[in-house]
């Protein structure tokens, strides 16, 4: 039986990346069926909007608002996984915590829906509104005035120029080989950019829950081994069975921080 009273919030945080991911998953599954398979994923929406012949306007129009909800919720996922973090750490009320912690589950759902299934400008104004009232149901000023304080204190900015992929396409001095796997090389970056809020954030929970030292580091340490085999086959992929290869490393990758999650809502709840 579900006892409410015990640190239910914690599941809060896959359960949000879940609703920040379904978006692109949806997104990836109506292009796949339409256009092909994603031999660069990144760069399936641009595939799409190109196929005028198999994609109409307002699937087009459609599609980029699955990608737009999708990147609002890796924004949105960051606070809310350090706002319930904090919450649990400076031991705010249970009950409260896991309300807030379900508030704000079914307010990104109905973001989500709003955005991806309304395209007139008057139904903006429904949907930036569950944004904000969402964002209201974040306990961090809660968690700061219980004793619980942080800080970022940016010491160093180094500035450099880069080429995007875009502009690596527009040198006729590179050879395409080249160019794909330099885009590959990028849409690896932004994958580890994605993926690393849910693996630090894990990494915290599972140390302020007190998990075993031996446990996290081999959780850990498995991770950091997937993700360098996911960014080895992304950059060398040409195939679609390498593709597939690809997308199951990187699923075997998120099984470490969803156990550290699990672990510590678990030992979490045992103590309270």
């Amino acid at each position: 039986m579900v006892d409410f009273n015990s640190p239910l919030s914690l599941y809060s945080i896959p359960v949000v990346w879940f609703t920040s991911f379904y978006p692109n998953f949806w997104k990836f599954l109506i292009i796949n069926r339409t256009v092909g398979y994603n031999k660069y994923p990144r760069t399936n929406l641009s595939r799409a909007k190109g196929a005028k012949d198999r994609i109409s306007p307002e699937l087009s129009g459609r599609l980029e608002r699955m990608e737009g909800a999708h990147l609002n919720g890796n924004e949105a996922l960051p606070l809310w996984a350090a706002a319930v973090l904090a919450g649990n750490l400076v031991g705010l009320d249970n009950r409260w915590m896991n309300n807030m912690s379900a508030s704000y589950v079914v307010l990104r759902l109905l973001f989500n829906h709003l955005y991806i299934n309304f395209n007139h400008i008057a139904n903006g104004v429904p949907r930036t509104v569950v944004f904000f009232v969402g964002l209201s149901s974040v306990p961090l000023e809660d968690s700061l005035e219980g004793g619980w304080k942080g800080g970022l204190s940016l010491t160093a900015i180094i500035i450099a120029p880069r080429m995007t992929a875009a502009n690596l396409a527009k040198n006729k001095d590179l050879s395409p080989e080249f160019v794909a796997k330099a885009a590959r090389m990028e849409a690896a970056h932004q994958n580890g950019l994605e993926s690393l809020p849910l693996f630090g954030l894990a990494v915290i929970a599972g140390n302020v829950a007190g998990l075993d030292n031996t446990t996290l580091n081999i959780a850990a340490g498995s991770y950091l081994v997937t993700r360098m085999i996911f960014n080895y086959v992304y950059f060398i992929q040409q195939t679609k069975r390498m593709a597939a290869l690809r997308s199951l490393t990187w699923i075997a990758s998120l099984t470490f921080p969803f156990y550290i999650l699990v672990k510590s809502a678990q030992v979490l709840g045992a103590k309270s």
